[in-house]
Order: C-alpha cells, then sequence, then structure tokens
C-alpha cells in the first residue's frame, strides 16, 4: 500500500508556497498507512491537488471528460475502457477529495485480483474536521498528470491535512474510516518507530558512512516491505509510472531476494512476510510451469525470472529466461534465511511444500559425473547466457545455494518426521566449485568452462568475465567463511583479487548486495576492502555508483532496491557466526551492536580502544514453538586472558573458543578474566 505515499508526497509542495504557512510536521504512519501533513500558522487559503499519473508519454489516450463540479454530493471520474493506460480514478466533494489508480482492467477480474489502489484527503483542526470549498473532479491536471480531484481548503491556525491510503477491488466502492484523532495518530507512530529501532543498532565510529547505509538500509525495508503490504519490486515503493523498466516485477534471480540480506541481522523478521507470501501464492504457477518445461519431473517446481504478487505470472517466461534454472533455488534464500534466524516450527510446516519442489527439481536436473559428484550440466550462470542455445554448466551461484537450501529442508524434515537423510545425502554430492587458472592463478569461475575464450563470449552484458564465482562462494549461502580451511580461503581470496581486477573499486552493477558481505565473509583484505566501499557510497570514485541521501545505492547498472542487502557488509563487520563457531568484531573494529545471529541469538557488545569490554547473549522471546540453539561456541576476543560467563571461569580451547549454554528468560555476561600469566 505504501508504493502510493511517493505520489502522495507531491501534494504537499502547493502547502509548502502557500503564503506564511509552516509545515510543522509531514510523516506517514508506521502502521495506520496514514499520510499526515501538520499546518500552522495564521489561516490561509490552500489549493489541494489530487492527481494519478498518467504515463511517461504523455496524457492517456482518449483524454477522460471535462471538469465537474456539482453541489451537495460527490462527483467521480473515471478513465474510460479505450484508454491505453491503467485506469484512473478521482473523486471530489466538500468532506473529501479522492484519487486511486487500478492494477489492472476489468476483463481481468475474474482471473486476478484486480484493485484500485487509492487515498482518500480531508482535513482537521482545533475546531474539528474541516470541508473543501469549490471542490471539483478534473479531466486532467496537465503535463503528465491524469485525472485530477481539487479543492479549496481554509486552514486555521493549526491544521492538518489527513490522506488515508487502501486498496479494494475494482468494481466495489471504497471504504474509508474515520480518521483517528491527530494525538492518538501521532503517539502510536512514534511507539512503532520506537520499537523498531529498539531492535537492533549498530555504532561504527570509523565509518559514518556505513552506519547511514546501514540505517538507511532498515528505513527502506520497513518502507517497502512490512505489514500488509505486498512484495517490493524492483525499485519499491517509490515507482509513480505505469512504464518502468522490467515492469518493475519481482525479479528472481537474486533482485527480490537480496531486499531481504540484512533483515534477519538486523532483527526485522516482520519484513520477510510480504515476500514469501507471494513467493507461495505462485506455487500452483510454479507447478503448471514444471509440467510444461520438465515434464519427467514429478512433484517439482519451476519459477520464471519476472513474477507478481498474487501469484500473477510475466509473459517470456521459461527459456525467455535465458535458459537460467536456479530462481526457485534463489527464490528460496529468503526463507532459508529466515528459517537460520526464527527456527519457527509453524514455519516449517508452512514452507515445507515449496522447499520439497524445489528440491525435487534439482534432484531431477543435476546428473552424475565421472567424479562421483552431482553436476547442473545444463543452465546459464546468472543473465550471461547469449540466446543461441550455448550452455554454462556448472554455474557457481547454483553450486554454492544448492547445499545451504538441502540442509535446511533436511532440517524442516527432521522437525516434522519427513524423510531427511535422503536430502543430506544429496547435498554432499552436489558438485565443487568449477576453478580455472587465469594469469597462473587458480580462482573460482563463473561456471566450468567460463574463463575460456569461448566462454567470456557468452557473456550478454559484460563483455567479459564477470568474475563473481568467488562472491556467491562466499554469501549468501556460499559454503567458505573465515573458519574454512587454508586452502579454500586462499582460493575465494585470489578469486575476490580477480573481480576487483576485473572491476576495479567493485564497480560491477549486479554484484553490490553480494561482493562486499562476502569479502567481510572471509576477511579478504579488510583496510582496503573498507576504503572500496566507502569510495563507492561517497561517489569518490565513480559517478555512476553511488549513496543518494535517502539510503539508496545507484549500483552501476541502474539497479534498485536489493541494495539495501548491500548493508549486511555492516552487521559482517561486526558480528559473524562461521562453522558453528560465534565471533564479536572479526573486523576489529571500534564500535559497538545489537544484532540477531542465526540460531537465533540476540547479541550485544563493545569494542573500545582495541579491547571487548563485554558480550552479553540471551535467546530471542518466541511467542510460538520454535528450534533454538542453546549450547554455542564462541571465539574469545582476549587472547592471554581468562573468559569469565556470568561471572565463572570457563575452559577455553587451545584456538580460544569456549562453550556458552544460554538458557531462555536470562542474559549471560561474557567478559575477560585474569591474564593467564598472573593466575
Amino acid at each position: 500500500m505504501r508504493a502510493q505515499v511517493c505520489e502522495v508526497c507531491e501534494f504537499i509542495h502547493p502547502i509548502l508556497r502557500a503564503s506564511r504557512l509552516q509545515v510543522a510536521g509531514a510523516w506517514v504512519h508506521a502502521l495506520e498507512d496514514v499520510l499526515v501533513v501538520e499546518l500552522e500558522g495564521p489561516a490561509a487559503e490552500v489549493q489541494v491537488t489530487l492527481w494519478t499519473f498518467s504515463g511517461c508519454n504523455g496524457p492517456p489516450r482518449p483524454p477522460v471528460s471535462p471538469s465537474t463540479k456539482e453541489d451537495g454530493k460527490p462527483v467521480t471520474k473515471t478513465t474510460g475502457a479505450t484508454s491505453d493506460r491503467l485506469p484512473s480514478q478521482v473523486t471530489a466533494w466538500r468532506h473529501f477529495l479522492r484519487a486511486a489508480r487500478g492494477n489492472g482492467w476489468p476483463f481481468q477480474a475474474p482471473h486476478f485480483p484486480v484493485r484500485w489502489f487509492g487515498f482518500s484527503a480531508s482535513t482537521v483542526s482545533e475546531s474539528g474536521a474541516g470541508v473543501f470549498e469549490d471542490a471539483e473532479a478534473m479531466g486532467s491536471c496537465g503535463g503528465l498528470r491524469g485525472p485530477c480531484a481539487r479543492g479549496m481548503w481554509h486552514t486555521q491556525k493549526r491544521s492538518a491535512l489527513v490522506l488515508q491510503l487502501s486498496t479494494w477491488p475494482l468494481a466495489a466502492q471504497p471504504e474509508f474510516a474515520a480518521p483517528k484523532p491527530l494525538p492518538q495518530l501521532r503517539a502510536s507512530h512514534l511507539v512503532s518507530w520506537a520499537d523498531f529501532w529498539a531492535r537492533s543498532y549498530i555504532y561504527i565510529p570509523d565509518s559514518d558512512v556505513t552506519m547511514f547505509h546501514w540505517y538507511m538500509s532498515q528505513y527502506l525495508l520497513r518502507c517497502s516491505s512490512w505489514g500488509g503490504s505486498s512484495a517490493p519490486g524492483l525499485f519499491g515503493p517509490f515507482v509513480v509510472d505505469d512504464e518502468v523498466m522490467w515492469s518493475g516485477d519481482m525479479t528472481l534471480n537474486y533482485n527480490a531476494e537480496a531486499v531481504y540480506y540484512n533483515a534477519g541481522a538486523a532483527n526485522h523478521l516482520e519484513a520477510f512476510e510480504p515476500y514469501f507470501q507471494a513467493i507461495l501464492d505462485f506455487l500452483p504457477a510454479a507447478r503448471r510451469l514444471a509440467q510444461e518445461l520438465y515434464p519427467s519431473c514429478a512433484e517439482s517446481l519451476a519459477f520464471p525470472a519476472h513474477i507478481l504478487p498474487a501469484g500473477v505470472q510475466l509473459p517470456g517466461v521459461g527459456r525467455g529466461d535465458l535458459g537460467q534454472k536456479q530462481m526457485g533455488l534463489f527464490a528460496a534464500v529468503p526463507f532459508v534465511l529466515y528459517w537460520h534466524y526464527a527456527g519457527r516450527l509453524a514455519f516449517a510446516e508452512r514452507v515445507l511444500p515449496f522447499f520439497l519442489g524445489v528440491a525435487r527439481f534439482w534432484e531431477c536436473n543435476l546428473a552424475p559425473g565421472d567424479d562421483g559428484f552431482l553436476h547442473d550440466i545444463e543452465d546459464c550462470a546468472e543473465e550471461i547466457c547469449l540466446p543461441d542455445g550455448d550452455m554454462q554448466p556448472d554455474p557457481a551461484v547454483v553450486l554454492s545455494l544448492l547445499p545451504g537450501f538441502l540442509e535446511a529442508l533436511a532440517q524442516m524434515c527432521d522437525l516434522l518426521g519427513a524423510d531427511a537423510q535422503h536430502w543430506r545425502l544429496l547435498a554432499r554430492r552436489v558438485a565443487p566449485y568449477p576453478t580455472e587458472v587465469i594469469a597462473g592463478r587458480e580462482v573460482i569461475a563463473d561456471f566450468y568452462g567460463g574463463e575460456t575464450q569461448h566462454g567470456r563470449e557468452l557473456r550478454l552484458h559484460s563483455g567479459g568475465s564477470v568474475a563473481w564465482g568467488g562472491l556467491f562462494a562466499a554469501f549468501p549461502l556460499g559454503t567458505l567463511h573465515r573458519r574454512s580451511p587454508q586452502k579454500d580461503l586462499d582460493l575465494v581470496h585470489r578469486s575476490l583479487d580477480r573481480f576487483f581486477e576485473q572491476w576495479p573499486g567493485g564497480k560491477q552493477g549486479n554484484s553490490f548486495p553480494h561482493l562486499w558481505a562476502a569479502a567481510g565473509r572471509v576477511a579478504w583484505q579488510p583496510r582496503r576492502l573498507l576504503q572500496a566501499w566507502e569510495a563507492y557510497l561517497t561517489n569518490t570514485s565513480d559517478p555512476k555508483c553511488r549513496l543518494y541521501g535517502n539510503g539508496m545505492v545507484l549500483g552501476c547498472g541502474n539497479t534498485g532496491l536489493e541494495n539495501v542487502g548491500g548493508a549486511a557488509f555492516g552487521s559482517e563487520l561486526l558480528l559473524q557466526v562461521a562453522g558453528g563457531v560465534l565471533q564479536v568484531f572479526p573486523s576489529t573494529m571500534e564500535g559497538a551492536f545489537r544484532l540477531r545471529a542465526p540460531g537465533p541469538l540476540l547479541v550485544t557488545a563493545e569494542r573500545r580502544q582495541g579491547v571487548v569490554q563485554e558480550i552479553q547473549l540471551e535467546l530471542p522471546r518466541e511467542s510460538e514453538p520454535a528450534v533454538v540453539r542453546t549450547d554455542w561456541l564462541v571465539q574469545s576476543p582476549w587472547p592471554d586472558f581468562q573468559v569469565l560467563v556470568d561471572g565463572e571461569v570457563v575452559p577455553v580451547q587451545p584456538d580460544g573458543v569456549f562453550h556458552v549454554f544460554v538458557n531462555e528468560g536470562q542474559v549471560h555476561s561474557i567478559t575477560a578474566g585474569q591474564r593467564e600469566r598472573e593466575r
């Protein structure tokens, strides 16, 4: 619903120009789908206009009827069925102004949930509800504006314009409840945001831009994926036109999923829900697509690259996705992340059919090789195929996601009494990453044979190697991390070296949500990494790749909302769980944080003047049955010192790891004890 907020904000501008009036506050309520504009100053006349955009190619064709006024009852105008734009509707009356757009046409209503998305404006003041004088429904306001509702507002010393957002079926009449009193709205708004920000925090005094991006990413996450809203598309709630690149859809080969890369660590699990519902609503279509394209793969699910909420499938699917098979697998990534950060039994029951359908798809499509491993023989590596039949076998992205996905499925099966061992055995047989020797160094390739001359000629977007195989090997579900065997760490480090040689400064558009967190997870050149990250965000290395003041990042390739997932880098600097071992401040940066670890576990810590002061561990309070880890391995941040857990000395292994048993309802305090040689 908040997809309309950007449009609504346009209506504030005439108010700002009103003589001697000041905007005391303009805010979108955190819970109520209400935009409030508060004014203060002497009485004045303010013209209020609500409109819908008609599209970037000019007004609707044919134009709607002329303006209409009628005293005593509302006047409504709707674009005709012969318009080449989505339906628009406006209503003008003394007591409210309304404007709405449809997300489809009446002939589609029997097949899809076609609805109006609109808002209703009313006024309030110290003396009660106000009215709009000379209210009229207009055919067009000029420019790119479609039908408009306009009226004159007579303000008082303290007044407010209240715009309520809602949806309703295309054939129904809108219903807007009377707005709540402003003091009540304001109080509930502040309480909701205070709760949101209290769930997590980070403090990195040496990198203001990292903190800004992290916090603004949480803000954008809430604005775009919260409560009863639909899952956000490529550009989130900031689309105000019918014509937008890629239809502003949910693109499943990383864009839609990357939005949620940091949601778990930031302890904002509610944000996942709109995405989950959109994927689960698509299961009937995914089942039909699998039957059409892979008839021998019984009970499997196949997803296209581009979908919309409510189970709507876009044209150009199947081989129109350049042969990419990993859509369903990538669509499962936020589900896997949520499972690790929540462990809720009801969630496992709800998503098990989805996971089983995707797993059966891959069981059917993987082929045994002479090496005893299962290989993805016929596939396309992340949008870098030409549509001429050339294959890109064993894409690193697929091989990086499959083991973690199958293990998550096995864990759910363990709980629900299904066959878990079958999927664990399948996970162990997934082929290793494809590698090739480039300039005398072995690196992870994007796919098998991807660094040969023929392989590089297959790249549709890059004109050369994308070199991002090493990124997916570490993040978001990759198998490599800072505690991996040294030979594997050396391999992924060389692969990241290769990426930065191919893309100086990390300037490869689609890599932003993956590169920085992946490099942080495997401890690749920490100082150089942070410098490159800050140069990227502060626009000192390339004007096409930058962070804007509203928190959005332009990722060198007109990328959009998915870049909020890049905030995972800030979390990785402060907290990691690698190889089952929890580690605070792995980057050795100064700072403080409260984050959620996969397990799940809430972790609070501070590092000041090079020393970790205290670590606090507590189990999240769960309102429903969940599987939680209570026996934790923790890497000591105090070499040569004793470790105290709740004031008691605990044994520390030679590698600095110690055990903590976490109890429900207790905050466990971990501190440094005496220096070992002083004992």
